[in-house]
């Protein structure tokens, strides 16, 4: 170009999803990306709808998570993702406790994430359900909602990674991750009736969501559950009290009231008085007396499943350490403990925030990496799988703000 000619030069603009591609490669060179992981996710957490408010609706008003809303062709419960689904990643699905939401695993999820070989073989997912309800009812909606999501993703069940799923359930979450891993043979039904569940009386949706509930089988997708301050045999903090409170403040869903007259009008013959379909609300179903908590100790576990256990001790030096004693203030030592864990440790943290305690996230980290290492030796870990995309779409959050009334 002579003096004074404009001289224009062609550029190229090239967008990395940076958890997807670490490196780009210029020249001969593999070049890192440098990266901010927190603060899209701190924008994200911005929207005040996705924390305490949902957490109550979920509670209080169950029916709203449950139904459609406005804008959405389906309801708000089920399995959301932060990033688009990729094929050769294992799901870690993280399943909030009672009167939480999925912002409950945000600290646990950045760290996690924050490690190159997490960050590479694995994809988070977060279960939200309405916590207001029996766990056993939110439990047979979660093995609906994984098995139509195994239907969607991959119908010819041909990805493998979608066979090593891993649960992370906290409080009333980890029986619901739980009741994921074990058979029901029929001692689930003998707790509502001793007659063969062929002879109740009711219509056919209605047999169908109880046969959900009672009758099930562990996924043979789950290759490992880590239970969090989990109530293995119920919370004192159930008792009259907080029961009667909560049928004061606990809206039961309508269909579901209507429905359950309906069916003990027409099968009180076959009903066991004080039977599991009574109870109506999460909190009478965490009390210690309820009898679903027996059969799920002494139920037949899946043996591909490994089982991790992770107990909440208040510090005696504290407050709340000195009234509850060995607790976490809602859970006591000994419900928490598991029996049949595989492993199990106890973190020095109060209920509400054991999830995001240093040492409990070092020790999921621990069993995720663990889990890599047993994949690699049985050569599990597929390396010819399609390489993870350079270019991704953002996949759009559908979580838009609830009110309570």
């Amino acid at each position: 170009a002579t003096e004074g000619e404009d001289r224009y030069y062609e550029g190229r603009l090239e967008l990395y999803d940076p958890v997807a591609t670490t490196h780009i490669q210029i020249g001969e060179s593999a070049v890192p990306l440098q990266a901010d992981l927190t603060t899209p996710l701190a924008a994200f957490l911005s929207n005040p709808a996705l924390g305490s408010s949902l957490a109550t609706v979920g509670l209080l008003r169950p029916e709203k998570l449950l139904t459609l809303q406005p804008g959405l062709n389906k309801p708000l419960t089920g399995l959301y993702m932060v990033q688009p689904y990729e094929p050769n990643k294992i799901p870690v699905i993280m399943i909030h406790g009672w009167w939480s939401s999925p912002m409950t695993w945000i600290q646990m999820f950045n760290d996690l994430r924050s490690d190159p070989e997490i960050r590479r073989r694995y994809q988070f997912w977060f279960y939200l359900y309405p916590t207001g309800q029996p766990f056993w009812i939110s439990a047979a909606q979660f093995r609906r909602d994984l098995r139509e999501l195994r239907q969607t993703l991959d119908p010819d069940h041909r990805q493998i990674a979608l066979d090593q799923i891993v649960l992370i359930g906290h409080s009333m979450g980890g029986l619901i991750a739980e009741l994921q891993a074990i058979d029901s043979g029929q001692d689930f039904w003998k707790l509502v009736s001793e007659h063969p569940f062929e002879e109740v009386r009711t219509d056919p949706i209605s047999r169908e969501e109880l046969r959900e509930i009672f009758f099930f089988q562990p996924n043979p997708s789950i290759r490992r559950v880590i239970t969090i301050a989990t109530p293995h045999a119920g919370s004192h903090f159930s008792n009259q009290m907080t029961q009667r409170l909560a049928s004061r403040l606990i809206a039961v869903p309508k269909e579901l009231l209507q429905s359950q007259t309906q069916f003990f009008r027409e099968n009180q013959d076959l009903l066991l008085p004080n039977n599991l379909l009574q109870i109506t609300d999460s909190v009478d179903a965490l009390d210690p007396d309820c009898p679903i908590f027996a059969v799920m100790k002494t139920a037949q576990r899946a043996s591909w499943v490994t089982h991790h256990n992770i107990v909440g001790v208040s510090l005696e030096d504290r407050l709340w350490g000195r009234l509850t004693g060995t607790s976490d203030g809602v859970i006591s030592w000994e419900s928490a403990h598991s029996d049949k864990a595989d492993s199990e440790i106890s973190v020095p943290a109060e209920h509400t925030a054991i999830q995001a305690h240093p040492l409990t996230i070092l020790e999921v980290k621990r069993i995720l990496l663990e889990h890599l290492t047993e994949l690699r030796r049985e050569d599990t870990l597929l390396s010819n799988e399609p390489p993870i995309p350079e270019i991704l779409t953002p996949c759009p959050i559908r979580l838009p703000p609830v009110d309570i009334p």
